[in-house]
């Protein structure tokens, strides 16, 4: 499939998503998994940021610490020769703190009222870090769950298993060069998607990625 392809396909997923968002198959927003370290990190993390804004939460080394951790029990570094690979904490550590003013600008925007100013600030962040080592140069992955972690709500999670799935039609890698507009088309769609409804939550894009893994979880068991 061509890009071009790839991108028209993406823009017709989205707008069903929107259309039809809370509605039949785009309504279960229940929770798919509560137990392991991906759940226990991940709730760490939202539980840090209840209690401290960004900018105390970039001094914390726990913090940096539960990302880290996070990220690896999502399925970020993998032993052996294949897989991805995550960089040395250091380094990961330093990829975050270069941008910290950025990240904290980013953090007082918000998707309803900044859609343009905020969607520019994340491209910016997304084009400045290098969160793993994987040889094929991808970092969308690594990049959008390490930017939800640190923005949870301004910046939307990629996986390959579930989001790409739904809006390329199969768990597929990207070619890097495409990547970047993926993110931003996904982007566009979250902000749409939270423009037109009502999300009662402390983190609403989680709510959005709850909805399309749900959806996907169903086609598969269909199978």
């Amino acid at each position: 499939m061509k890009n071009e392809e790839k991108l028209k396909l993406i823009d017709e997923k989205g707008n069903i998503l929107i259309k039809n968002y809370g509605k039949e198959q785009f309504n279960d927003t229940s929770e798919f998994w509560k137990q392991g370290p991906s759940w226990f990190f991940y709730t760490e993390i939202m539980e840090q940021h209840k209690q401290k804004g960004i900018e105390e939460l970039l001094k914390d080394k726990y913090f940096l610490v539960s990302i880290y951790a996070a990220l690896t029990s999502w399925g970020l570094d993998r032993m052996g020769k294949g897989g991805p690979k995550m960089r040395n904490f250091d380094p990961f550590k330093e990829e975050i703190l270069k941008n910290k003013e950025r990240i904290i600008k980013i953090s007082k925007l918000d998707p309803l009222k900044d859609k343009e100013l905020l969607e520019s600030e994340l491209l910016f962040l997304f084009d400045s870090m290098n969160i793993s080592e994987n040889k094929n140069k991808s970092k969308i992955v690594a990049n959008s769950k390490t930017m939800h972690f640190l923005l949870p709500k301004q910046a939307p999670i990629i996986d390959r298993e579930y989001i790409v799935r739904y809006f390329m039609g199969k768990s597929t890698a990207l070619d890097s060069k495409y990547e970047r507009e993926f993110y931003s088309r996904i982007i566009k769609i979250y902000f749409k998607i939270l423009t037109e409804n009502q999300i009662s939550s402390d983190d609403p894009l989680r709510e959005i990625d709850k909805v399309i893994v749900n959806h996907i979880r169903k086609e598969l068991n269909r199978k």
